[in-house]
C-alpha cells in the first residue's frame, strides 16, 4: 500500500500465453459480433434505413494488468478490420 497516497499499488503481471490466446479468441468473437451488428439495425423501421450501426476508430486498451504489445496490436488489428462500413442488407452473404 502506498501510505503517502492512501491507495494500493497495482503490480504489473504478465498473462500466460494460454491466457493471451484466449484474449485473441475473445476479440475475434467480439469483432464478428460487431460486424454482424453492422449488417442489422437497432429499433424499428430498419427496412426504411433507420437504426443502422457503424463502428469506427475502435481501440483496445489494457485496464488491469499488462499484456505484451504484440497482443494489443493484434487485438487492435482485429477491431480495425471492421472498417466503419455500414452494409446494406443486399450485401450480406451467408456461409453454408
Amino acid at each position: 500500500m502506498n501510505r503517502s497516497k492512501g491507495r494500493k499499488t497495482q503490480s504489473l503481471r504478465r498473462k500466460p500465453e494460454a491466457e493471451e490466446e484466449k484474449i485473441l479468441r475473445d476479440f475475434e468473437l467480439i469483432r464478428e459480433g460487431l460486424r454482424l451488428l453492422q449488417y442489422d439495425y437497432l429499433g424499428g423501421h430498419g427496412s426504411r434505413g433507420y437504426g443502422k450501426v457503424r463502428f469506427e476508430g475502435l481501440k483496445a486498451e489494457t485496464v488491469v494488468g499488462a499484456l505484451r504489445p504484440e497482443i494489443m496490436e493484434q487485438c487492435n488489428h482485429l477491431l480495425g478490420e471492421l472498417g466503419g462500413v455500414c452494409h446494406e442488407t443486399s450485401d450480406i452473404q451467408t456461409e453454408v
